[in-house]
């Protein structure tokens, strides 16, 4: 297996999957339910969308650039890591397109999380990529 370091998103994403439906990862049914679902979507050939690694890497790789705000990790002037399931989220939401036209399959996401788990902090950089990067905002449904 690569080292963590050299591990695509995707495949970082898929391993957290994994571990979930093995229980090897503590999850709740809904999670649970949503790897399962990504994975039987993964396999479905005759689906109106595809998985489009690249999009999903660009979308991490540009979180990664930027650098923690607040706290011991600012301080050190850290960047950004991606936890396994924020990649899962991240790549479930920006990697999906529809072979149609090649927009994304996901035009809005909800996100329930506890305090101090970078909520801010991942929204703000969503919020860049989409100012800066996203070429998928000028095609409204």
């Amino acid at each position: 297996m690569p080292d963590a370091t050299t591990q695509t998103y995707t495949a970082k994403a898929s391993a957290y999957r994994a571990d979930v439906i093995s229980g090897k990862r503590i999850a709740c049914k809904q999670i649970i339910a949503l790897c399962k679902q990504i994975e039987s979507d993964l396999a479905d050939s005759d689906s109106d969308y595809y998985y489009d690694e690249a999009a999903a890497h660009l979308v991490c790789k540009i979180i990664e650039c930027f650098r923690h705000i607040k706290g011991k990790l600012a301080a050190s002037g850290q960047r950004i890591k991606l936890e396994p399931w924020q990649c899962n989220w991240i790549c479930s939401l920006y990697g999906w397109k529809r072979k149609q036209d090649g927009l994304r399959r996901y035009r809005r996401a909800t996100i329930i999380l506890p305090r101090k788990q970078g909520k801010s902090l991942i929204a703000a950089a969503l919020g860049i990529y989409h100012l800066i990067f996203d070429k998928d905002r000028h095609h409204p449904r």
